[in-house]
């Protein structure tokens, strides 16, 4: 099943999908839900783990995606501190999840400075608790939700 919504006036650029996947004959149906958001379009994705729900990154919107499906997500994990992936993740993080992220960020990592020069605003993006450093977690196994998952290094347009 797929289902898509499309954007709303507040969030002209804003779109979601909804994809459900078959599980093993004797499971329930597995759920990943993608959002897309903010001023760069940026993706994101919410999926149910065995011990609750997992946030990938958090563009400009998620953290009012979530609420409207009633999904208190157990852990945020994000990919990489550029602005349009961390928008909502002082937001996600009040609601009680754990932050997984390379480290904590600065305006810097987040290209606030950068933004500020190219369009002369200011993003303001509040800071976010970083709970699990993933810096001091290479190599190591990581349970998150329920999941087990392991971390590798792979920066490619961001240094984390």
């Amino acid at each position: 099943t797929v289902k898509i919504r499309r954007s709303t006036p507040e969030f002209p650029r804003t779109f979601a999908i909804v994809y459900r996947f078959p599980a093993p004959q004797s499971g329930p149906m597995h759920e990943v839900l993608m959002f897309t958001g903010g001023i760069a379009a940026t993706n994101g994705f919410a999926f149910h783990a065995p011990d609750g729900w997992v946030v990938v990154d958090a563009p400009e919107g998620m953290a009012d995606f979530l609420a409207e499906k009633n999904i208190r997500p157990a852990a945020l994990l994000l990919t990489h501190a550029h602005f349009d992936h961390v928008m909502d993740a002082a937001a996600i993080a009040a609601t009680g999840a754990a932050v997984y992220a390379w480290d904590a960020s600065t305006p810097e990592d987040r290209l606030e400075p950068l933004v500020r020069q190219w369009t002369g605003t200011s993003l303001n993006i509040p800071d976010y608790p970083v709970h699990h450093p993933l810096r001091n977690l290479l190599g190591q196994p990581l349970s998150v939700a329920g999941l087990q998952l392991s971390i590798a290094h792979v920066p490619g347009h961001s240094p984390d």
